[in-house]
């Protein structure tokens, strides 16, 4: 495994070149850091066509503000957005298995082209991706009013054989906003295991979930439930931890899956240890 965090290349072809020093390499983690990221430069046909045919898992952070939002003015392209390039363009792209993608908030705008990034690198993939992993997080200090709905615009269609999902740290009031959509754009029919974790808040529940103080009514996981039911024949396991967004004693969430919930176990509340798939892809 190479984790790439904390360096400085000149040029993306020093970078590539770098990486393809290791012919046997499985893992690949990319780590945003204080760095300039590396210039953009013309790559040899050779480095273009470069294959790591053992490389299977990629993992790297995507942070919002590093790019500015659709219709105006390109940023300066950050390591990763380099990276993406080269691995849509070469052969790499073509047989991972494994992607896990760092959503880092750190403005309030929606940023559709860092999105736009991930569909491409998504869309290369194709139908090798068997497991993909999307976690979100906000950058240490921001505590800004912040929406996801340039999310929306994920696609997964391309990849029609993914078994395992995994959705990490989504904000409780930004749910209905995306994830049914999301999830609605995979016409998979190899999914077999599904994790959902939210991230507590003490901010006003949405709009669209409060119907009186003291009771919530949970829509969009019955959205959910009939998506799910609707597209997911094979689908074996769903676990979900709020993680405190509800208080599950109080309520019978099951009750918001009836179609799942029909399937006995399909449909698991409790405890999702994010950090137990690192080690199964071979990450720190």
């Amino acid at each position: 495994m190479i984790s790439l965090s904390g360096f400085t290349f000149s040029h993306l072809k020093e970078l590539v070149q770098f990486i393809c020093l290791f012919p046997q390499l499985r893992t690949l983690k990319v780590v945003n850091d204080d760095y300039d990221a590396p210039k953009p430069a013309d790559l040899t046909k050779a480095l273009r066509n470069f294959d790591l045919p053992y490389l299977d898992t990629v993992q790297m952070e995507l942070v919002q503000t590093e790019n500015r939002p659709r219709g105006s003015t390109p940023a300066q392209s950050p390591l990763v957005i380099h990276l993406v390039d080269w691995l849509t363009s070469s052969l790499i792209a073509g047989h991972l298995h494994c992607l896990w993608m760092t959503y880092t908030v750190e403005s309030v705008q929606d940023d559709y082209e860092t999105v736009e990034v991930m569909n491409r690198l998504l869309k290369a993939c194709g139908s090798s991706l068997e497991e993909l992993a999307i976690a979100v997080q906000t950058a240490p200090g921001f505590n800004q009013t912040w929406s996801l709905d340039n999310l929306k615009g994920l696609e997964l269609g391309h990849n029609r054989n993914l078994k395992h999902l995994y959705m990490y740290r989504i904000p409780w009031r930004t749910i209905s906003g995306f994830l049914p959509t999301i999830i609605s754009t995979s016409n998979s029919r190899r999914m077999e295991t599904m994790s959902l974790t939210f991230l507590p808040t003490t901010e006003e529940w949405p709009p669209d979930i409060r119907i009186e103080p003291g009771l919530y009514q949970f829509d969009v996981f019955m959205e959910l439930d009939a998506i799910l039911a609707g597209n997911f024949s094979t689908l074996r396991r769903l676990d979900i931890d709020f993680n405190g967004t509800v208080d599950q004693d109080s309520f019978n969430i099951l009750r918001y899956f009836p179609k799942l919930s029909a399937q006995n176990g399909v449909v698991c509340i409790g405890s999702v240890d994010e950090e137990a798939l690192r080690p199964k892809w071979g990450l720190p």
